[in-house]
Parts: structure tokens; sequence; C-alpha cells
């Protein structure tokens, strides 16, 4: 009984969590197909987008792991005292990736850019 109603208390926090994300669905946002021409701007705004969408999510985890984990310190078993730990450890793995995704976009536009800023010159401006 206690089994079940710990999964129960997870399922609903993880629910709650990603409740707002169901708004989405609702703002009639219509699909248009994307113009033809590609430049660095276009680029380096997806990957900007995808890069603030990691870094959400992944510091989204990395508060319910640090959560979860001083729920197993404060239970106070030597078990599940070594859970919580690695449980950090993945949360600081997890902030890690989110300040990394942080980074790349200033990375591609380095990289992407015209050769007259140091760029390998792919994709001009």
């Amino acid at each position: 009984m206690k089994n079940t109603l710990h999964k129960l208390a997870v399922a609903g926090v993880v629910v709650m969590a990603f409740a707002p994300l169901a708004s989405f669905a609702l703002t009639g946002i219509t699909a248009t197909l994307p113009e033809s021409t590609l430049t660095l701007g276009k680029v380096t705004g997806l990957i900007e987008t995808i890069a603030n969408w990691v870094f959400a999510i992944f510091l989204a985890v990395a508060v319910m792991y640090v959560l979860y984990a001083a729920y197993l310190y404060l239970k106070g078993e030597e078990a599940e005292i070594e859970e919580a730990k690695k449980r950090l450890i993945a949360a600081a793995v997890a902030i890690a990736i989110a300040l990394l995704a942080r980074g790349v976009p200033s990375l591609v536009t380095s990289l992407l850019g015209n050769q007259g800023q140091g760029g390998a010159g792919i994709i001009n401006q």
C-alpha cells in the first residue's frame, strides 16, 4: 500500500511538472512551410530555440532529482542515502548539460559565420 501511494505521488508530481506543456496545444498555431532561403540568422535562431528548450528541460530534471535526493536523505536509511548521492551526481550532470546548451548557439554562429568574422564561411549573412 505504501509503495503504491509513493508511486502515485511521484506520478502526480511528474504530471503536474509537465502540465504547462499541454497549454501549447491550445494556442491555435498553424504550420507553415519555411522559406527557401537559408540565412545565418534563421539557423542560429533555430539553434537558440533548441538550446533554450534543452536548457529548460535539463534544469527542470535537475531540480526534480535534487528534490528527490533530499527526500531520500531525509528518510535516513543507508541504501537510500547511497541512492540519493547517485541522484545528486545525476543532477549535477544535468546542470552541466544545461549550461553547455547555452554555449552551443555562439559556437555554431562562429563556425557558420562568414570568413570576415573568423568563421568557416559556410552560410552568408
